[in-house]
């Protein structure tokens, strides 16, 4: 898995890095080793705002979050890309089972 953290606008934070991997890394054990996830972070008037674009198995998946806090972000962000990718799965899922 692979996960790349981009500031635009704003200082790098090792923190808000560091966060963000371990947040993100357990997205490994649902979508596996090939996964690459970029994070991006950057600030709109007082928001603090985040966006992620996932590609994991040829698919791709893609959110952004703001709040007052970059951690807030970072959370909603997070369920937003998780919510995403249960949904499909449970599509696919549910036309499998239709198919057989």
């Amino acid at each position: 898995m692979n996960i790349i953290t981009a500031f635009k606008g704003i200082d790098s934070s090792p923190a808000l890095t560091f966060k963000t991997e371990k947040k993100f890394s357990r997205f490994k054990n649902i979508l596996g080793d090939d996964t690459e996830i970029a994070v991006t972070f950057w600030a709109y008037g007082k928001k603090k705002v985040c966006d992620a674009k996932v590609n994991a198995h040829g698919r791709e998946y893609f959110a952004k979050a703001h709040s007052d806090s970059f951690g807030k972000s970072l959370s909603l962000l997070k369920q937003k890309l998780k919510t995403q990718i249960s949904k499909e799965r449970d599509l696919a899922a549910r036309s499998r089972r239709q198919g057989l």
